[in-house]
């Protein structure tokens, strides 16, 4: 097991469900590398493109260049950021697939364009 890893299993139960099931979209679905940075998880590709912060209120899922991106901004906030945009999440049942699916792509693309 890998620190990021041990540091989902230990978060209370819907927070560990949400986290876990991110965790394994991010790895398998999209090829992203976790790291445990700030004491949160960090997955990257070319560039950090996103994280999870687990909080009394869900986890927030921040796309580290939301601030690049040109489409899909309208359930990100910037929350007084200039680089980050990020949503929050309370659990696995308001998770928006659709939402997240589009994020992620915007977040992929940013990436690419910033590794050339």
């Amino acid at each position: 097991m890998n620190p990021v890893e041990d540091f989902i299993l230990k978060q209370e139960a819907e927070i560990k469900e949400l986290m876990l099931f991110l965790h394994h979209l991010f790895l398998e679905q999209y090829a992203l590398k976790p790291k445990l940075s700030y004491g949160i998880p960090f997955y990257y590709r070319n560039r950090w493109l996103v994280y999870l912060n687990p909080s009394d209120r869900g986890v927030e899922i921040a796309f580290t260049n939301g601030f690049r991106f040109e489409r899909h901004l309208d359930d990100l906030e910037a929350r007084g950021r200039k680089l980050i945009r990020s949503r929050n999440v309370k659990d696995l049942n308001e998770l928006d697939p659709k939402a997240l699916e589009k994020w992620m792509e915007e977040a992929l693309r940013v990436d690419d364009k910033l590794a050339k």
